[in-house]
């Protein structure tokens, strides 16, 4: 950090960190700015840069605005500390929320690598037999297959799946699971896409759309603008004529969400 206003290369890493889910990166950013406290002083040149970087992500946002606002070496640990003890204990009381909605359920989709939603399915393991897990590869980073691995490792049984798969293993799962990475003030979440089309097969198919996010993700923002990601990792076209979209988030109507738990 010799240059006060660069971004060090350990946080340029988690910048550049496409696969993990918002708590992922934001368990990322706490675990740094513990480690490297001595350098206090430079946070606050290097802090407005990276809430641009993840305009998209209102926890990280909120903790960010929280760290901006701290005066001395002292507070600022204080709240580096409060924010990894406080992650220990929201992931049991979001579970012990969503449990008697789901304890009849052995077959769970969800989408892309949401650590809460992990989380909240390594805690369901324990108290129902036979859990089997459909996950959507969540293209085009393809975080899907890290989520997969992460709960096959914990004994879970997968069923690995396309987007383009998702009508078939709605019609026969018994609910879906999604994590969000921004509660609109409509009610409206904000997730990876592929999370729309989720919720509205399970509407069609009255299959329940659980959404679980903790009160960090909650913002007072009503509208949502989804930025436009490099079109090579969809498909590296060089013809004029075809226009490659990719957007990575989109917004889910509050219409088609049986239920946030937070």
């Amino acid at each position: 950090m010799k240059n006060k206003a660069e971004i060090p290369p350990e946080i340029c890493k988690i910048l550049n960190d496409k696969v993990s889910g918002s708590n992922i990166l934001l368990t990322k950013l706490n675990n740094y700015f513990q480690k490297n406290i001595r350098y206090f002083g430079s946070w606050h040149q290097i802090i407005p840069r990276l809430k641009k970087e993840f305009s998209n992500f209102q926890a990280i946002l909120k903790y960010l605005t929280i760290l901006d606002k701290q005066k001395n070496i002292e507070s600022a640990g204080k709240v580096l500390q409060m924010y990894k003890e406080s992650e220990r204990s929201k992931y049991e009381i979001i579970y012990k929320e969503l449990y008697p909605l789901v304890k009849n359920y052995n077959d769970i989709l969800t989408i892309s690598n949401s650590k809460t939603v992990l989380h909240v399915l390594l805690m369901l393991k324990k108290d129902v037999k036979n859990l089997k897990v459909i996950v959507s590869e969540s293209r085009p980073k393809l975080e899907g297959r890290t989520a997969a691995r992460f709960l096959a490792k914990h004994g879970i049984k997968i069923e690995f799946i396309t987007e383009a798969m998702l009508p078939h293993y709605i019609e026969m799962c018994d609910c879906a699971i999604t994590g969000a990475d921004i509660i609109l003030k409509n009610g409206n979440a904000v997730n990876k896409t592929g999370s729309r089309a989720i919720a509205i097969i399970c509407k069609e198919f009255n299959k329940p759309f659980f959404v679980v996010a903790d009160k960090s993700k909650f913002s007072s923002k009503t509208k949502f603008v989804p930025d436009k990601n490099a079109s090579h990792e969809i498909w590296d076209n060089k013809n004029k004529m075809i226009n490659v979209n990719n957007f990575y988030f989109e917004e889910v109507e509050r219409k088609y969400i049986t239920k946030i738990i937070s």
